[in-house]
């Protein structure tokens, strides 16, 4: 964009002036960063006229493809930089903006504005900045030799920080001049910038970095992988530089038309750079000078690709390259404006932070490489565990099997690594032990309230990653607490859009909160921005069975699979939702066939865990034996399955249930002894035939009963047999009214039978016919001898 041909231009009490690159206000400077600069002079230039998304994208990004959300990202920075005075820029919705003020040009003494030019000295002129030959030097009156000096300056290599200025800048640009030659002259100006960046960095200022892949000159392929890891780790110990992502780099590489596996070059790296409104590209080459390991780090301004700051070091043999890389990362860290007593806080030597072994630190950075490009978990995983051979010391590896096997479903075995993960902390850096305690205390213990104090310290201190907001979205999920989850997941959505994780726990929450459309707008978003997944896809059918939306359905269904993608998860719910409908027969055909996918997989605790599920479906629908023969298929009953053991009650046998009690009695995961143990406990006084105590033992789990619909069912059912059938009524109803939380489970339905039982109880038999009537809709196409309908009918009868 090209804003230099312009002078001073005002605006109430602002004055900016796009040749210097400057805005003022009341003779203060703000701080802006330079796209955002770009985004108010245009809007500026064209003051009192709408000024349509598109326009502004083409203007400030030419030739480039920018999303949306990254202008509305400038925009929030430009209001935020005006303060009380954000009201200047005016969002006119599904077209653009409106700079809604009109504004003094010193270049050609008028105010442009919609009602046309209007002379200068009609309006009241604010404060002028500078003197009428500071204004000619800065269009076109500029000697010669003023030119040329500026350009000098110019050449400089950029302040580390972009924004850091002195707040008392001089009111005179010759005067700077003047300043800067004898500076110059005396050697000194690099040295002044240097102190005066180490000693104003704050906790507002930072560099969003993209790391491109190392130039390795050696010919060792082990290097390739793990160099750049351990620079990431090392940069990322800082506060105040935010490195980009590997997913959010495989995000943007995929709206640039290439694939995740494409080799991140310089070239590559700027365009990431760029597209995703960052600052600075890290580039870093290794090679070797006899028996020397040399290393060089470059850090460039990614808009103008001019140099910020370079750094070397050197290794007298392999084993001691991360050594020279410690050394080179804590250069270019300083040069980049953090403090020494922040370097001095937030420094762990690499080999501590993550392994001795470069063999290890290799087999975990190609893990991470194609876990981050979504690969097959069977192609992960093994890389993980080689890394822990290697080095059974390695924390980081241990955490990135717990993340595997957790989104596997694999809960016990992802424990398992986060407890080691966990035990191992106090040999990581600062900011991988605040990730390594988090993980933990959600996913291991979990310890759901001390997992969120986590998360908020890891996001206080590192402000600027984007886990600590978006994870706690799969807490407040786990909780039930859907509208924490919906903000959590909002507020994640929007500090990091490319999230594909935030999103779908963000339409889980929607759809768990029956909000439908919302879910399926962020599907389609997801979709459009090409960040869409099986899962999500797994949710649309959910919501287009709750909906009824059978060609919906049909279209996920018929969707085609990514090559090397697992298909057991529709299927599965393809399974449950047959069974919600009272196909049996079909369902259990669907339930063979994803015994075998996971099978497959070898993932045998998801192969329980589906198992289980199966058997709950069988008891519902009143097929006990079908449920006793599927749960002698589970291959580990033990205390530690609480479904295994709630099921096992409900079908008659209350010893796993008693075993449950008395292994996890003293439990402090959060919803093992808020919710799962008092359930146990409802279900055994039940089956003891003691509703009152059943009533009593579900009390502390009301802040987490919309999980399921199971806390509900057992609260309905006690206040029937403890002769309080409205109190029951209202539980069924909550189910009913809750659609999202288990579209695809039999307990919607049956929601009407314990209606209708209640309703009878109270005599209320028109009310208890309409509920029986709500079942058999949704049964219309239900196996005829499915036992539970006949009992229905059988019922329904009595009441005529």
């Amino acid at each position: 964009m090209s804003v230099g041909l312009l002078g001073q231009m005002r605006f109430d009490e602002f004055t900016l002036d796009p040749a210097r690159r400057i805005l003022h206000r009341n003779g203060t400077q703000v701080s802006l960063t330079p796209k955002a600069f770009d985004v108010l002079c245009y809007l500026a230039r064209n003051p009192e006229r709408p000024v349509a998304k598109d326009e502004l994208l083409k203007a400030v990004w030419p030739g480039l493809f920018v999303e949306e959300g990254n202008l509305a990202q400038h925009i929030s920075m430009v209001r935020k930089a005006l303060g009380d005075q954000s009201k200047l820029i005016a969002t006119i919705p599904g077209h653009g903006y409106q700079f809604v003020t009109s504004v003094q040009n010193d270049s050609n003494g008028v105010v442009r504005g919609e009602r046309g030019l209007v002379p200068l000295e009609t309006v009241a002129a604010g404060p002028r900045e500078g003197s009428v030959a500071e204004s000619e030097l800065l269009t076109s009156g500029a000697s010669v030799s003023d030119r040329r000096a500026e350009r000098e300056i110019q050449s400089e290599p950029p302040s580390p920080f972009f924004e850091l200025k002195p707040a008392a800048a001089a009111s005179s640009y010759q005067t700077l001049l003047w300043i800067a030659a004898i500076l110059c002259l005396v050697g000194v100006a690099g040295w002044l910038q240097h102190v005066w960046s180490r000693t104003h960095t704050t906790a507002q200022d930072r560099h969003q970095v993209v790391l491109a892949d190392f130039e390795n000159k050696i010919g060792d392929a082990s290097l390739d992988r793990s160099l750049n890891r351990a620079f990431k780790i090392d940069m990322g110990q800082s506060p105040y530089i935010d490195v980009m992502g590997e997913r959010e780099v495989a995000h943007a590489l995929q709206l640039m038309g290439r694939t995740s596996d494409t080799s991140i070059d310089a070239g590559v790296a700027r365009e990431v750079c760029i597209r995703s409104n960052r600052q600075v590209v890290l580039t870093g080459s290794v090679f070797t000078l006899g028996p020397t390991y040399l290393l060089a780090v470059e850090a460039t301004d990614c808009s103008t690709g001019k140099r910020i700051a370079s750094a070397k070091a050197d290794a007298p043999s392999l084993a001691k390259v991360s050594v020279a890389l410690d050394r080179a990362a804590e250069t270019m860290r300083s040069a980049l404006g953090e403090s020494a007593a922040s370097l001095e806080k937030y420094k762990v030597p690499i080999a501590e932070a993550t392994t001795t072994s470069l063999e290890a630190l290799t087999s975990y950075s190609e893990g991470l490489h194609l876990d981050n490009g979504r690969t097959h978990s069977a192609d992960v995983l093994p890389l993980y565990r080689r890394a822990i051979e290697l080095d059974p010391n390695f924390a980081l590896a241990y955490a990135s099997l717990g993340e595997e096997y957790r989104r596997l479903g694999e809960s016990d075995t992802a424990a398992f690594y986060f407890k080691r993960a966990f035990d191992l902390r106090d040999k990581v850096s600062t900011h991988e032990r605040l990730i390594l305690e988090a993980q933990y205390y959600g996913a291991g213990v979990g310890d759901l309230p001390r997992a969120l104090e986590a998360y908020r310290i890891w996001g206080a201190t590192f402000p600027y990653d984007s886990m600590p907001k978006s994870e706690p979205i799969r807490l407040y999920l786990e909780m039930g607490q859907y509208q924490a989850a919906i903000e959590a997941g909002e507020a994640g959505i929007k500090a990091s859009p490319e999230n594909t994780f935030a999103r779908q726990r963000l339409v889980l929450a929607y759809m768990k909160a029956n909000r439908f459309q919302d879910a399926k707008a962020a599907i389609a978003q997801a979709e459009n921005a090409k960040s869409d997944s099986a899962v999500m896809h797994r949710f649309a059918y959910e919501i287009a069975f709750a909906e009824h939306d059978e060609a919906a359905m049909a279209r996920e269904v018929a969707r085609p699979k990514p090559i090397g993608a697992a298909t057991y998860g529709l299927d599965f719910q393809r399974a449950c939702a047959t069974a919600a409908t009272g196909r049996y027969l079909d369902a259990r055909a669907l339930f063979i066939q994803t015994d075998d996918e996971v099978e497959v997989e070898k993932l045998e605790e998801e192969l329980d865990n589906f198992r289980i599920t199966q058997a709950e479906m069988e008891l519902q629908l009143g097929l006990e034996d079908a449920a006793r023969h599927t749960l002698r298929e589970v291959s580990h009953s033990n205390p530690k399955s609480v479904e295994d053991a709630y099921l096992r009650l409900l079908l008659g046998d209350a010893t796993e249930a008693v075993h449950f009690l008395a292994a996890h009695g003293n439990d402090t995961d959060t919803l093992m002894s808020s919710l799962y143990v008092p359930r146990i406990r409802a279900a055994l006084a039940l089956h003891q035939g003691k509703p009152q105590d059943a009533i009593a033992a579900l009390e502390t789990a009301r802040p987490y009963e919309m999980i399921d619909y199971r806390v509900l069912e057992l609260r309905g059912t006690a206040y029937r047999q403890a002769g309080m059938p409205d109190l029951a009524v209202t539980e069924f109803q909550k189910i009913i009214a809750n659609p999202g939380v288990d579209p695809v489970s039999p307990s919607y339905p049956l929601a009407y039978l314990g209606l209708a039982h209640a309703y009878a109880a109270q005599n209320r038999k028109p009310d208890s016919r309409h509920a029986y009537e709500s079942l058999f809709k949704l049964w219309s196409h239900a196996d005829p001898d499915l036992p539970r309908l006949i009992q229905a009918r059988t019922e329904e009868a009595k009441l005529f």
